[in-house]
């Protein structure tokens, strides 16, 4: 992910209503889509991963520059409350059964579990340098987690709260993605232009630490694979080229590209998230500010929809009806409705 390179004054401009008009950019865009933006919020300084609970009444936004996660009504689109976390807090999940947040402190190279009642952190995992976002869930509460600065991934267990297992990956390693089954994950490799590709729950002689799973093989996909998502049906993995300004969909079975799509994306895309029923994908261009919104299985982009200043982070509510972005850059989080006629 980014690094936080420093901390500017100020932060998003509070919440407001608007309307934003898709900008139609390709021949595949035929028609105008219009996108409504529900609410802009300050949530403080560089914000970047947003987690729901399973309910999806609450959602929680790690805000790395203020060293805070925020919690949001999901309904009201209103901040309620906010928890203290040093030391760059990039990535947040929802803890199981007796509640509670885990959060990965990039500058503090570890996974802490804060409670609601807003105690200080404690319980820190150590999993080396620079952990980005959680993950999941992948196979019951297990996670995925990318530490950029030691070349692995973890498996994060959220049950009992523990690493059960990491394994090699290529050069500063992105957020990865998994199959529905948990069964085998994707890692984009920022630094050498390459996708890490893991069997969790094999055996092989390439296992990772803990005797678990082995490396199925390594893609070469271009320069900065920055994020990536397994498409539904467990066959495709769609992954953001953020120096190349394309999308590569990778088959699965035979471990190569199969396809790619630039006409639509913007400049600098940076990871791709897909609706629950599969109808769409988002891409977010870190450098034109705005959403390229791809039809699948079409696989063409469909519209436009501006949004803050480096849109870094995106996450689709559990109900299919509305996407969020947090913009690291202008220090703000979009709530986005997803128009009816793209919903099942």
């Amino acid at each position: 992910m980014n690094r936080i390179d420093g901390r500017t004054e100020g932060g998003g401009p509070g919440r407001r209503t608007r309307r934003a008009a898709a900008l139609l950019v390709c021949c595949a865009c035929s028609a105008e889509t219009e996108f409504t933006v529900l609410a802009t919020l300050d949530v403080g300084l560089n914000p970047h991963q947003i987690a729901f609970t399973d309910d999806g009444r609450t959602a929680y936004v790690a805000a790395a520059g203020s060293d805070q996660v925020v919690e949001i009504d999901a309904t009201a689109l209103t901040v309620t409350k906010h928890f203290p976390v040093p030391d760059s807090p990039l990535g947040v999940a929802v803890l199981p059964r007796e509640g509670g947040l885990a959060v990965a402190r990039f500058g503090a190279d570890e996974i802490v579990r804060i409670s609601f009642s807003g105690a200080e952190p404690s319980e820190g995992l150590e999993t080396g340098g620079a952990p980005s976002l959680l993950v999941g869930p992948i196979s019951g509460n297990r996670y995925l987690v990318s530490v950029e600065q030691v070349d692995r991934m973890w498996v994060l267990n959220l049950d009992d709260f523990s690493l059960e297992r990491s394994y090699p990956t290529g050069d500063r390693p992105f957020p990865p993605a998994a199959t529905s089954d948990g069964g085998t994950a994707f890692v984009p490799n920022y630094d050498d232009g390459t996708v890490t590709v893991i069997d969790l729950v094999g055996q092989g002689a390439e296992a990772g630490a803990g005797g678990v799973g082995q490396i199925l093989g390594t893609v070469a996909v271009g320069e900065h694979p920055s994020g990536g998502v397994v498409l539904p049906g467990d066959s495709v993995y769609a992954v953001a080229i953020r120096a190349e300004n394309k999308v590569l969909f990778i088959n699965i079975a035979a471990l190569r590209v199969v396809d790619s799509l630039t006409d639509g994306i913007g400049e600098s895309p940076f990871s791709v998230v897909v609706t629950p029923d599969g109808r769409l994908a988002f891409v977010n261009n870190t450098a034109s500010h705005d959403i390229s919104v791809i039809a699948l299985p079409e696989r063409e982009v469909v519209a436009r929809i501006p949004i803050g200043e480096q849109p870094i982070v995106m996450a689709v509510h559990p109900s299919g009806g509305t996407l969020w972005v947090s913009s690291e850059g202008s220090h703000e989080l979009a709530v986005i409705e997803i128009p009816e006629r793209w919903r099942t």
